[in-house]
């Protein structure tokens, strides 16, 4: 299991049992998905689906810049006028994507220090001197731990 890094220490998360890591996703990992997935809806990016398979998918030279705040696709050939249309309408609702992840970072800050004790023993050191992109970074690494779905893909493909 992998190790996250959190204010400067290093938390191996191996630590935690079967049903240590059942509760949290019970408490935290499934709320956090859903909120995630209700959230797509709400600004508009579960919109951005049939665009995406219309153009045939979205291309590596398709990336996302901001200049000035507004926030735009680097022209491409690969990457057809509707969808760079629409990504911009989506990402412009500036008030709802703040505020989802003002939200979502409170919330994955009270998952990631209620993922194990060792954790939970340094929450005080972890609140004053952790980034917001360290807390990021733990719970995706957490999640990748309590729902292997690489692990469960994986097995699928060499079965059939």
């Amino acid at each position: 299991m992998p190790e996250i890094k959190l204010a400067g220490k290093t938390y191996d998360l191996e630590g935690t049992s079967f049903t240590e890591r059942s509760k949290w996703r019970s408490k935290f990992g499934a709320p956090i998905l859903n909120k995630l997935g209700q959230s797509a809806k709400d600004i508009g990016l579960v919109d951005l689906i049939p665009v995406i398979k219309k153009s045939g998918g979205v291309h590596a030279s398709s990336v996302l810049e901001t200049d000035d705040g507004d926030i735009s696709i680097a022209p491409s050939g690969d990457t057809p006028d509707p969808l760079r249309m629409t990504v911009k309408q989506v990402l412009s609702n500036n008030a709802v994507v703040i505020a989802l992840v003002s939200e979502m970072i409170d919330t994955a800050f009270e998952a990631v220090c209620s993922f194990s004790k060792a954790i939970a023993d340094d929450r005080d050191h972890i609140n004053k001197h952790c980034t917001e992109t360290e807390v990021v970074m733990a719970l995706l690494a957490m999640l990748r731990v309590v729902y292997p779905l690489e692990v469960i893909f994986g097995l699928m493909g060499s079965i059939g």
